[in-house]
């Protein structure tokens, strides 16, 4: 059994209705009598009970949310529409889904040759399902041929690489992880078999390492000591024996020259000059002092230059994380290589000094390359960044190794991607998942209209009699008539010719008597099913508001839980005098009232207990002066107030004066009775007209007039009233106080 409707918002008219403990709505009962005039929200609230008949459709009003809760807890919203039971609705929609305007009654009451083209129609439509289903069960067992496979192919995969990882945390869902990152561009993450290897050793074996010291090496400037060498190389015996000689060169090495040309006292060959014998002692003793000198730089340097070792550092490259370690070697090898060849420069520089010892007096020259002399200071710096390097991944092993593990996963996710094809399989599922959406939308689609037929065939062997009664009931008095055409088959006559443009009183009147059949139908059992019926005596006259309301009684007692709503005072009244007044059915009924209300911001719809004054007296009048009243009276009225009272006040017009003046003249003819003024009359009559029949905002401010003249208007009428009949109008407001 329903209890509340606890939201509806965006429903139609229903913007934000609430109707929890809170809201001072009660709860629903077995038996539910809603009232409100038209236009209220009476038909909007049937069709949410609509959408919980059929879950599968489409919300009526896309976008609505609601919650309906159920006496045993459980709750139906727009997201999950199930029910504890089944539920039933008459309303325009249903009559719109089954009553076709044709020479006979609903179709799916007909039958005879058209009913045997319906069964062969079914035949086919199952036919065509089952062949569907056996083109989606052959495409099925292909996707799961190829996701068995995948998934096989992955999980040796990723026993592989827990393997190589040394871990046992690393299956096949983790390496459908690391394939969903690496899938837009699998080349991007995998390694050379050096990094990989290299990625792996770090992992397995990272917290085996230790830091390493910073390098202790100070190589010799050998730029400077070349400098120094080829100085020494080019210097000869020439210092400071004899004043002058030191500060002038070419006279140095000229005397030098002579010298070897004259080894006895003789003529000076150059100017023909004795050339004595002291002369030539001072002159080699000049040069022999130089020598010396030179001699002795030429030692000191060469002692200095063997000093220089170049030894390489105690340094192995094993003793680097793998991923730094090729490059420690290559610059360890470097370093070794340029400290041999820095060797080789000094051992060039110490023979060349070497061969300067015999030959003092001659200038000699070195000229081996000084190409890589920087090189090593090269190598010495790189080793230091791989140290550091080194040092930084030890201190942070834990991140290092998790990049690490990361890196690898991703390689292998990325090998496995490419080796198995998985795009090409995943392109090849995606298609085949496609074409049976598609097939299993077609599917449905057959077995709607199949269930549809099917319905159609089963509801017409059982309820053709049944509806040919309700009908002939519900009708009597007019000129419809309903005959036999065969077996099951019949047709709505008018007269001796089939009934044509039938009215909407007569249209409802069939589509209630169909609807009434229906639910014996289908298996239901009317004590487990909700029903709601929404307006069945729209448009017909007072003899069948009884009929009506005798069928709902007598028929609809039954049911698990009720729901009648109505804009017609005359069956309104029928309904609450029975449930609500009764003795027998009070205490499991309940009325309620619809409320519309506008305002500028639009209008909206609720429901409400009914109003006391509905629930006390037989008929609408007194409400309905209540409320004109409440707005005559009021200091300032609402929008929503403006927009009803014109519509109100006609129909209390038509009332009072109907019982005043009981002829067939229209209510306007009539105002005399209560007006004097012809003015008054005509700004009464004229409002009327324009405003009573306005049922929206939009077409409201279409007449904006008529807003600012309501009040003033219904103030006049009430003072009329008041004067021309002064114990009516006074008995009416002792009621409504």
């Amino acid at each position: 059994m329903i209890q509340r409707i606890e939201r509806l918002r965006a429903f139609g008219i229903y913007r934000d209705f609430t109707g929890n403990d809170q809201s001072g709505v009660p709860v629903f009962k077995k038996r539910n009598l809603i009232y409100g005039w038209n236009y209220s929200g009476k038909t909007t609230l049937s069709r949410l009970f609509q959408d919980l008949q059929f879950p599968a459709r489409p919300l009526v009003h896309v976008g609505s949310r609601f919650s309906v809760r159920f006496a045993d807890g459980t709750e139906a919203t727009e997201a999950n529409r199930t029910t504890p039971h089944p539920i039933r609705v008459f309303n325009r929609d249903f009559i719109s889904a089954n009553f076709q305007e044709e020479h006979s009654a609903p179709a799916v009451f007909i039958v005879g040759e058209e009913n045997l083209a319906l069964r062969h129609r079914l035949e086919s439509l199952r036919d065509a399902q089952t062949r569907l289903q056996l083109r989606e069960q052959e495409r099925q067992t292909i996707i799961d041929r190829i996701e068995r496979e995948d998934s096989t192919a992955g999980t040796i995969r990723a026993t592989a690489v827990s393997q190589i990882l040394g871990v046992r945390d690393f299956r096949r869902p983790n390496l459908d992880t690391r394939i969903v990152q690496v899938r837009s561009n699998p080349a991007e993450y995998e390694m050379t078999d050096d990094r990989r290897q290299a990625a792996i050793d770090t992992f397995r074996s990272g917290d085996q390492f230790t830091e390493i010291a910073p390098l202790q090496i100070t190589l010799p400037d050998l730029a400077t000591e070349i400098a120094s060498v080829r100085s020494l190389l080019r210097r000869t015996a020439s210092f400071d024996a004899i004043q002058g000689l030191s500060e002038n060169r070419p006279l140095e090495d000229w005397l030098r020259t002579g010298l070897g040309l004259h080894n006895a006292p003789e003529v000076c060959r150059f100017c023909g000059g004795e050339l004595p014998q002291e002369r030539l002692e001072a002159l080699r003793s000049h040069f022999s002092t130089a020598s010396q000198e030179l001699l002795a730089q030429v030692n000191r340097k060469i002692e200095q230059l063997q000093v220089f070792t170049f030894l390489p550092p105690r340094l192995d490259a094993l003793h680097f994380l793998q991923e730094g370690r090729d490059q420690a070697r290559i610059e360890l090898e470097r370093l070794a290589d340029w400290l041999g060849y820095a060797s080789g420069i000094r051992d060039s520089l110490v023979a060349s000094l070497e061969h300067k010892r015999i030959a003092l007096e001659t200038v000699l020259e070195w000229n081996d390359s000084e190409d890589r002399l920087e090189e090593g200071q090269q190598a010495i710096g790189v080793l230091g960044l791989c140290i550091q390097q080194h040092n930084d991944n030890i201190l942070n092993m834990a991140t290092v190794k998790r990049e690490a593990r990361e890196a690898i996963e991703r390689h292998y996710a990325a090998v496995h991607y490419s080796e198995q094809n998985l795009a090409d399989h995943g392109v090849e599922i995606e298609l085949l998942e496609k074409r049976n959406r598609r097939s299993a939308a077609a599917r449905e689609r057959l077995g709607r209209e199949a269930q549809q037929i099917a319905e159609q065939i089963d509801r017409t062997a059982r309820g053709a009699g049944r509806f040919m009664e309700l009908v002939a009931y519900l009708l009597r008095g007019s000129d419809i008539r309903v005959v036999s055409r065969g077996e099951a088959e019949f047709q709505l006559m008018r007269g001796d010719t089939p009934a044509e443009k039938m009215s909407d009183g007569e249209k409802i009147a069939i589509a209630f008597a169909y609807f009434m059949t229906s639910l014996e139908g289908d298996g239901e059992t009317l004590a487990n099913t909700i029903v709601y019926v929404d307006d069945p005596i729209s448009s017909l006259d007072s003899n069948h508001v009884y009929a009506v309301y005798a069928l709902i009684v007598e028929r609809l007692h039954t049911a698990h839980q009720l729901f009648v709503s109505t804009h017609n005072s005359e069956f309104f009244n029928l309904l609450k005098g029975l449930w609500l007044s009764g003795r027998i059915y009070p205490a499991d009924s309940e009325a309620f009232y619809v409320r519309r209300s506008t305002d500028v911001t639009g209008t909206s719809a609720a429901l409400e207990p009914l109003p006391r004054l509905l629930r006390k007296f037989k008929s609408e009048y007194e409400f309905i002066f209540a409320q004109l009243h409440g707005f005559a009276t009021a200091p300032t009225p609402s929008d929503h107030e403006a927009y009803t009272a014109p519509n109100l006040l006609r129909r209390f017009l038509e009332a009072y004066l109907g019982f005043r003046k009981p002829d067939i003249t229209a209510w306007h003819e009539k105002i005399d009775l209560i007006l004097d003024s012809p003015a008054e009359r005509l700004e009464v009559h004229k409002l009327l007209d324009d405003a009573s029949h306005l049922q929206n905002t939009g077409r409201a401010l279409q007449h904006p007039s008529f807003i600012s003249i309501a009040q003033p208007c219904v103030q006049s009428v009430l003072r009329g009233l008041q004067t021309k009949d002064p114990s009516h109008y006074q008995s009416l407001v002792t009621v409504v106080s």
